[in-house]
């Protein structure tokens, strides 16, 4: 029905949702995100230290059998990353809903991702607290479009530091 001249119409329009607070505990995070296509997968990482402007973004690329295995590549990408850097007490914040219960409930949700999962699972011995979140897709979009162009690229590990205010905005990890 089309309104006549003069008359109002009302529409609705949704607000965007208010970012989360995750009130993350330890002082360092790693935001990670995979992104999937027809075998070929790119996973990203955005590591913050609590109070620095320093921050360090990563991504690789490989293949994979779906959408789930890529976001676990993410996962322990950014895990062996930061055992690298020596690393021994993170946060991981995923868009991954099933997988961050997964690993927080320590068990495997499909039996393809038994082997990377385990690997995952055995990595948690290089740090004193590692801690699973999740959060929506809306607030890690630029992770998830570093995750996208790794994909495209199907560039190998990659790494760089960066100064000034992070890709995820750090009002959602600590508050």
């Amino acid at each position: 029905m089309n309104p006549k001249v003069g008359q109002h119409t009302r529409m609705e329009v949704s607000l965007p949702e208010p970012p989360p607070s995750l009130s993350i505990s330890t002082d360092r995070v790693v935001i990670v995100d995979g992104s999937f296509d027809k075998g070929c997968f790119g996973c990203a990482m955005v590591f913050q230290t609590r109070g620095s402007a320093d921050w360090v973004w990563g991504s690789n690329a490989g293949t994979c059998f779906n959408a789930l295995a890529a976001e676990l590549e993410a996962i322990r990408y950014a895990m062996l990353w930061a055992v690298n850097q020596h690393v021994k007490e993170v946060s991981i914040v995923s868009d991954s809903k099933i997988l961050v219960q997964a690993l927080n409930q320590k068990k495997c949700p499909d039996w393809h991702l038994f082997a990377t999962f385990t690997s995952v699972l055995s990595l948690l011995s290089s740090f004193t607290v590692c801690n699973f979140m999740f959060v929506k897709r809306c607030f890690i979009s630029n992770v998830d479009k570093l995750a996208n162009e790794s994909r495209h690229s199907r560039s190998s590990s990659s790494n760089c530091k960066g100064e000034g205010f992070p890709p995820v905005n750090p009002i959602i990890l600590w508050s």
